[in-house]
């Protein structure tokens, strides 16, 4: 049984599961906001999950900034999954104002091991002024990241010279770099 319909006349793919037969993917994802069961809400996020559909991923990232808590973790563990459509809706959360978002967006893509996430993280390193989001993107640069991207660790490193904890992850991410873990 096909997780998505591909309807030529529709706008956007009919997920194709049981009682969300009849919805499209901004159904479902507004469906998530409002259901109080953790096994529909589940099945709904395991559908979009499986639709490997971009626009499910950027409506699921949309659901971040204000979520309950709850229904946030489980968006974020659903784009985690959705690793071949997180990386453009990650990037487009990594250019938001809300530091959150930021750290949201490097969280999701903890899943990601290709080389343009390690790429997106020393962009990141390199423009952003928020130190614990900084540490966040040097700690998956460390486990992901290659020897081209030592000079970002090392520029943030030194742009955040007085801020121990940066320090201590950029240091991680340059030994677990080098090999020496």
């Amino acid at each position: 049984m096909p997780l998505v319909k591909k309807d030529v006349a529709a706008p956007a793919p009919v997920i194709a599961h049981a009682m969300l037969a009849d919805m499209d993917v901004s159904e479902a994802v507004a469906r998530l906001r409002t259901d109080p069961s953790a096994t529909q809400r589940q099945r709904i996020l395991t559908t979009l999950v499986r639709s490997a559909d971009a626009n499910a991923a950027r409506e699921l990232a949309q659901m971040l900034d204000n979520a309950p808590i709850t229904l946030r973790n489980e968006v974020m563990d659903a784009l985690r999954d959705m690793t071949g459509q997180v990386l453009p809706v990650a990037a487009q959360l990594l250019r938001s104002s809300d530091v959150n978002l930021r750290i949201y967006a490097i969280s999701i893509l903890d899943e990601n091991t290709d080389a343009a996430t390690a790429d997106l993280m020393a962009l990141q390193l390199q423009r952003d002024d928020e130190e614990n989001v900084c540490a966040a993107a040097a700690e998956l640069l460390g486990r992901i990241g290659e020897q081209r991207h030592v000079s970002a660790l090392r520029e943030v490193a030194q742009r955040f010279s007085g801020r121990p904890f940066l320090q201590l992850a950029v240091s991680q991410a340059l030994r677990n770099i080098s090999g020496q873990e």
